[in-house]
């Protein structure tokens, strides 16, 4: 893993910025527009910034907490799967699944 493991994008997909832990990416997608990213390094995006149900600027709390159950959930699924005797891609594909379930207004700040 690099020492920047958390990529910020723009809406058009450019670099904009790598952090070390998901607390700085959510503060530098906050002063994004709608559309910047956040993924790490496997590439898996965890967090749009105007498609969820909150923004980042709301609560970088509840954004980073989005970000660590969607974690959670793909390493539970991809886990699972290969620990059932899946094929790597299979785990992935579970993974990936898993981590588009995990809703962000079950997190939304009241």
């Amino acid at each position: 893993m690099s020492g920047t493991p958390w990529k910020i994008r723009s809406a058009c997909k450019t670099l904009i910025g790598q952090t070390r832990s998901p607390e700085d990416a959510v503060a530098v997608v906050a002063l994004q527009s709608a559309g910047a990213i956040i993924s790490h390094d496997d590439g898996e995006v965890l967090w749009t910034e105007g498609h969820e149900a909150f923004t980042a600027n709301d609560s970088h709390g509840a954004a980073v907490n989005v970000i660590y159950a969607r974690i959670n959930a793909y390493n539970f699924a991809a886990n699972g799967a290969l620990a059932d005797g899946k094929s790597a891609r299979e785990a992935c594909r579970a993974g990936h699944a898993a981590l588009q379930a995990v809703d962000s207004d079950d997190h939304k700040p009241q």
